[in-house]
């Protein structure tokens, strides 16, 4: 499941994207938000429901925590603006590298570049990453390139650029092989945020691949 849900919100939407994140001037408000997918494999006519918590760091790092039904630990990834690091637990592997296309290929068997979902988490616009998107500055983006499509819906509050205020969204991606319905449906302020937060390390028993 950690394999699809990365393919489909990384591989699936990129066409080239070689740049490094685009960064504001400031960052570091901490935030956590608890958002729930719904990924569907179309060639193998299976669906899968987890849960993503979500830790952002902002402009400067972000954790992923996916877990399935009962809280079966899938996956844990973190990415910063020069690293990522992911643990797929129930193959017990480790792969830590720079922030690149080719930390991902011992999970895709390719190189396959991360920042969208970096742009995803922070709320940039896709047409930094290539899109083509219609309605910008509205509620509803519809945003394309040559294999994807993705729409973000704002939900709750909205600014007047047509944001949600509290972070709440629903992104439906979809390509031919792979459909996912993500809903952010909270967010909060962590005042707090323990070290280990923005840590990831790996377990004992796993195999550590480490990337040049």
């Amino acid at each position: 499941m950690l394999k699809n849900l990365i393919l489909l919100i990384v591989c699936s939407l990129i066409t080239a994207c070689g740049s490094s994140p685009l960064l504001s001037s400031s960052g570091g408000d901490t935030f956590q938000f608890n958002t729930k997918a719904q990924i569907t494999d179309k060639t193998q006519d299976t669906t899968n429901n987890v849960t993503i918590d979500i830790f952002l760091k902002k402009n400067i790092a972000f954790r992923l925590e996916v877990t399935a039904l009962l809280g079966y630990e899938v996956g844990s990834l973190l990415m910063s603006r020069t690293n990522l690091q992911y643990a797929v637990h129930p193959q017990k592997i480790f792969v830590q590298g720079p922030l690149a296309g080719r930390t991902l290929k011992p999970l895709f068997k390719q190189d396959i570049e991360p920042q969208i979902l970096w742009s995803l988490i922070h709320g940039d616009e896709l047409s930094t990453r290539g899109f083509k998107c219609i309605n910008p500055q509205t509620s509803l983006q519809i945003c394309k390139n040559n294999m994807s499509t993705v729409e973000i819906e704002q939900r709750g509050d909205l600014d007047s650029s047509g944001k949600s205020i509290d972070g709440l969204k629903k992104i439906t991606l979809e390509n031919t092989n792979l459909k996912m319905v993500w809903i952010f449906k909270s967010k909060q302020a962590l005042l707090a945020p323990q070290n280990e937060t923005f840590v990831l390390n790996r377990p004992k028993e796993y195999k550590l691949i480490t990337i040049k």
